[in-house]
């Protein structure tokens, strides 16, 4: 066999490797999107407000009262709590204290976006200043807010936000976690359908072409198709406004 047949048959046996080396990549890449798929869609449902058996949708935990961006919001799915007539009581055992709140409302009609709805709080015994909000996500249940570093640390408050990593996403972080799945998702698609299309006839232009705008087209469907199923999912589950 001649130089030129052996090197032809090289390049046509690295090729081949590579492809299945590709091939087996975008196998593995495939299974990783569904097991991040089906985490997220859990971590979703866990972390939705209509999960909560309580009165209290959240707690955030100012450590400086003017400084409304760093806080500690903890997910109303750790309370324990009780509901008597007009009051709402739920505690939370936080750093092997108690942290007692109570929500109490003007009637047993708990509506949502009261004004006359009122809180007390207590940590380790010691009345706290404790604040009320609502917010569309969360629907009837009241969102509190402590204006009190309860003696907690910097380093006490950052370990709490790893613990409630979840919890302290915000509309944006959603959005942003749920969209970069897609684009991924998208990415995956557009490489599987590429190494799976028009082999027979890879030397051809007209089906290279071909090949990529299928690519590029089932790339582009994926990502609408989870995007769009996210954020139904989003708003359905009461985690964004």
């Amino acid at each position: 066999m001649s130089q030129t047949g052996i090197g032809e048959a090289e390049l046509v046996t690295g090729a081949w490797t590579m492809r299945r080396a590709l091939l087996f990549a975008s196998r593995f890449a495939i299974g990783l999107l569904l097991v991040t798929l089906c985490s997220v869609g859990w971590l979703m449902v866990s972390m939705s407000p209509n999960q909560i058996d309580g009165g209290i949708a959240s707690v955030s935990i100012f450590q400086d009262p003017q400084d409304h961006q760093n806080h500690l919001r903890i997910p109303g799915h750790q309370f324990a709590c009780t509901e008597q007539g007009v009051t709402d009581h739920c505690q939370f055992t936080l750093r092997d204290q108690p942290l007692k709140m109570t929500v109490i409302y003007e009637n047993e009609v708990r509506k949502q976006f009261a004004s006359d709805v009122k809180c007390q709080a207590t940590y380790a015994g010691r009345p706290v200043n404790c604040g009320v909000s609502y917010d569309f996500a969360s629907g009837t249940l009241p969102n509190l807010s402590i204006q009190d570093s309860l003696g907690l640390s910097n380093q006490d408050l950052q370990a709490l936000r790893q613990q409630y990593f979840f919890a302290q996403f915000n509309d944006d972080r959603w959005m942003q976690l749920t969209s970069t799945i897609a684009i991924i998702a998208g990415l995956i698609t557009t490489m599987f359908i590429w190494l799976y299309t028009g082999q027979q006839l890879i030397n051809s232009r007209n089906v290279q072409v071909t090949k990529l705008v299928a690519s590029v087209n089932g790339g582009i469907f994926v990502f609408g198709l989870l995007w769009g199923s996210f954020f139904m999912s989003l708003l359905g589950l009461n985690l964004i406004d």
